[in-house]
């Protein structure tokens, strides 16, 4: 069964047509019922991975969409160049890339937890500016 499971281990680490050769070269290989139904409990075991890690793909999906909702009317009112040079110390497009979640180099990034307190006391900051300007 160790080998076994080595097996199944690899072929769980290969990609599309490579990870099917692998699977038909298992099957072929392990043919008991002891082993198949180490498989079977193995497949299952990958299959609910895979649904919580679409879940997790969603659940980040929402979240991206209700961010930018919300930073759609701050960046009417404030340009998120001036927040993102200002309080960040990056550009416009590093900002953006990570409200949209745009990819960089083959790698999709998000604003991290760390960045939306930033962001958040941005706004604040920005809030507290603007209300104590008057015109006279």
């Amino acid at each position: 069964m160790e080998q076994l499971l080595k097996d199944l281990q690899e072929m769980s680490a290969l990609k599309y047509n490579e990870g099917l050769r692998k699977a038909e070269e298992i099957a072929n290989k392990y043919t008991s019922a002891e082993e198949k139904a180490f498989i079977k409990e193995y497949m299952s075991k990958e299959c609910n991975k895979i649904e919580r890690d679409i879940q997790d793909i969603e659940d980040t999906i929402k979240k991206i969409k209700k961010r930018k909702a919300q930073i759609k009317e701050i960046g009417e009112i404030v340009p998120m160049k001036y927040i993102a040079q200002k309080y960040f110390g990056k550009s416009a497009s590093w900002l953006y890339q990570r409200i949209n979640g745009i990819p960089v180099r083959g790698k999709v990034y998000y604003l991290k937890d760390s960045e939306i307190k930033i962001f958040n006391s941005a706004i604040q900051d920005i809030s507290k500016k603007l209300g104590s300007i008057s015109i006279v």
